[in-house]
């Protein structure tokens, strides 16, 4: 799942460095490869003691208390490295990493708004730290800001920087992700008339145009990038996807055999032959490249999971089956037990998927995908009392899986089981603003009579997605259990003027009974 709050103990990636640092001798280049290692393996009372080693050879620099503090967090110590991110402020008050994790810990302890002045601070005095912008971004983020509160502070960020290819590229990907596609092509032609020999914002620009349909357009973009990386193959994967976006098989597929002469082995490009050969009903095309990926990489698993799905998607499961276990053999992979499992229920093989089920959780105490899974099959099975059971082993395993704990808010409801509230909210604290999830919370607080905050809740899960019309049929259900027939009805014949294009006309008709 995507996880959308910020932990003090799951700092961004940009902050674990030690960027604007003087290059050090040779010795101390030694000593942070060492913290640096022993960080990333978990000792760290001995990073610790190699951190006051660095500092005595280097009293009056900002690295050793910025790494203890990056050595505490680590530790848990949220209260140790706020004072060490501190007294490498105390020697250079525009160390941003340093700026960066104290804002994460504010966060973490209950201080948004503290956390968001320090970030801010740190702009004003940095205006060209795109870094401090992302980090802003994903901290308001995290408290449900929405895409145009979002979107302005990456707007400030190309502002501030604007010869910064990464300021441009962040705003276009965000506007892409974000599904405002003529406001990511617009900002992708600025950021390629101000920097146009920057092959990221080609790529950018071609993946806006394809997303606008222009699809010609796209494909100039990518051959100007293809002539600034005449060695990679990545401007024909690109290629390769618009022509599949404009229906032209073939062309995606000639593409794809061009990044190939670039590099034989990319598994993006053999994967992606495999799907257009499957799509064109010729499987034994289909099987030879899984062969060779077999060939070309022998103690990985990627090659016997395309095998797998290719003879899942023929219906062969036998040997689809055979082809799983041979790629676990060699990866211990839990996508492939979860393929495994899938093909021999399909199998009919029934107590071999239980059997295979029981000796992987057995074996694997600690992968909470297994679970995940299991609670997802037997939901869709309606089995709640075995779906609630599998989902909160995953909680176990993982507490913030926000899908994970609105299944069993949900499931808690449906069971009458307590806690379910309690889990709803909990889920939308960790991912805030996210439809579905907020559909199951608005759903419960309808059942546990809690009206007016059910009708606020589901209102804006309709604003967030007005096409789908599930929303709005539980919407006119909250309204009527909270006795506003009026509001409910323009809701329902809205839904049954849909006629066939709303597949819950049954429950349409139950709704009108009530009206």
């Amino acid at each position: 799942m995507h996880r959308t709050s910020l932990a003090a103990d799951r700092l961004p990636p940009g902050l674990l460095g030690t960027q604007g640092v003087t290059a050090p001798d040779e010795g101390v280049v030694a000593d942070m490869a060492l913290i640096n290692t022993l960080l990333q393996q978990g000792k760290i009372d001995q990073a610790l003691k190699a951190i006051d080693a660095l500092q005595k050879k280097r009293p009056a620099d900002v690295v050793p208390p910025f790494l203890r503090g990056r050595a505490l967090l680590q530790k848990g110590d949220k209260a140790g490295a706020r004072k060490a991110m501190e007294q490498a402020l105390q020697i250079d008050a525009n160390f941003f990493p340093a700026i960066g994790v104290l804002a994460v810990i504010d966060n973490a302890e209950n201080h948004p708004d503290e956390a968001r002045a320090r970030l801010e601070a740190a702009i004003g005095q940095q205006p060209g730290n795109i870094q401090a912008y992302q980090l802003l971004l994903e901290l308001r983020a995290a408290h449900g800001a929405d895409k145009a509160e979002l979107t302005a502070i990456l707007r400030r960020a190309v502002e501030a920087a604007p010869k910064n290819p990464l300021a441009h590229q962040f705003l276009v990907e965000f506007l892409l992700r974000s599904g405002e596609h003529k406001e990511a092509l617009a900002a992708a032609q600025n950021a390629v008339a101000a920097l146009p020999d920057k092959a990221q914002l080609l790529d950018a620009q071609g993946r806006a145009q394809a997303a606008n349909g222009e699809f010609d357009q796209a494909q100039a973009s990518f051959n100007r990038m293809a002539a600034l990386q005449p060695q990679s193959p990545q401007p024909y994967l690109r290629m390769s996807t618009a022509y599949l976006m404009a229906g032209d098989r073939a062309a995606a597929a000639d593409k794809l055999r061009k990044a190939l002469e670039i590099d034989p082995s990319l598994f993006e490009a053999q994967q992606g032959l495999v799907n257009l050969a499957m799509a064109a009903n010729k499987p034994d095309e289909a099987l030879a490249i899984a062969r060779t990926v077999q060939k070309q990489r022998p103690r990985e698993q990627a090659g016997y999971r395309l095998e797998g799905d290719i003879h899942a998607a023929g219906k062969a499961w036998d040997q689809a089956a055979e082809a799983y276990r041979t790629g676990i053999k060699l990866s211990d992979s839990p996508e492939l037990a979860v393929r495994l499992h899938s093909a021999l229920q399909s199998a009919g093989k029934k107590a071999d998927a239980d059997r295979w089920a029981a000796d992987w959780t057995r074996s694997h105490p600690k992968d909470a995908s297994f679970p995940f899974y299991l609670g997802s099959q037997a939901l869709s099975r309606n089995e709640l009392p075995e779906s609630l059971r599998q989902f909160e082993r995953t909680l176990t395993l993982q507490p913030d899986n926000a899908i994970a704990l609105n299944n069993r808010a949900w499931i808690k409801g449906q069971l009458g089981k307590e806690g379910a509230l309690a889990d709803a909210e909990r889920a939308n604290t960790l991912a805030p603003n996210q439809p579905p999830l907020m559909d199951t919370w608005a759903m419960l607080l309808s059942a546990a009579n809690q009206h007016d905050k059910a009708v606020e809740l589901q209102k804006k899960v309709v604003q967030l997605q007005p096409q789908q019309l599930g929303y709005k049929l539980n919407l006119a259900k909250i309204y009527l259990k909270a006795g506003r027939k009026d509001a409910a009805r323009p809701l329902v014949d809205e839904l049954s003027a849909a006629g066939d294009k709303f597949p819950g006309q049954a429950e349409v008709a139950e709704l009108k009974k009530a009206l």
